[in-house]
């Protein structure tokens, strides 16, 4: 065996002359492939000017120094380029979309939940949500802060839940500081019923 098996490192061989430049290459391999985060995956050509360790996803239909390339890494070493497939399940950082991907053996993919901006489509605590209740909590407790980025935005929001049984009552509570009080003492009021839960102004019932 003249490669290890996952990573195509190269091994030195017995009585292998100058062994310093297999080791340095399975190095300089390692050095591209660990931690790995690739500047872009849009270019099908190389970009010129490129800096030593550079490294791109290639995008499909590659030509020139590239050609024939597609999806896999590039990597800039030694004053050339070189190609590096990917094995299934590698993950890389794409700088210029604050994007990780993962390979599934055919694509990149962006792996589930981390979106570009760091927001999330869906979110589930021990719950499935779905597109309606896009935040979907199953928990005996939750809470829910204020707004101290946007505080004076005047948007109202919609918080239904569910009592676990039908004698029992579902509640939210207001805290300012250590004090609390129930929220529906002032303006709020929440009706359950083992359907679907409802909400209207007035005193907690």
């Amino acid at each position: 065996m003249e490669n290890t098996p996952i990573l195509n490192l190269p091994l030195v061989m017995p009585s292998q002359m100058q062994q310093f430049v297999t080791h340095n290459e399975a190095l300089m391999l390692l050095d591209g492939i660990t931690q790995l985060s690739v500047i872009a995956r849009t270019l099908a050509v190389a970009p010129a000017g490129a800096s030593e360790g550079d490294r791109y996803i290639v995008a499909a239909g590659a030509s020139g120094e590239w050609d024939g390339w597609d999806l896999a890494i590039a990597l800039r070493t030694d004053g050339a380029w070189r190609q590096i497939a990917p094995g299934e399940g590698w993950l890389a950082w794409v700088r210029a979309e604050n994007l990780l991907l993962a390979w599934d053996g055919a694509a990149w993919t962006p792996v589930s939940g981390a979106g570009s901006d760091g927001n999330f489509p869906t979110v589930g605590v021990n719950a499935s949500p779905d597109s309606t209740n896009r935040i979907a909590i199953k928990s005996d407790a939750a809470l829910f802060s204020h707004d101290d980025v946007t505080p004076a935005a005047a948007t109202s929001a919609s918080r239904p839940t569910r009592r676990p049984r039908a004698r029992r009552r579902a509640s939210f509570s207001r805290t300012t500081g250590r004090a609390g009080r129930s929220s529906g003492s002032r303006a709020t009021t929440i009706s359950t019923s083992r359907s679907a839960p409802t909400a209207r102004a007035g005193k907690m019932r």
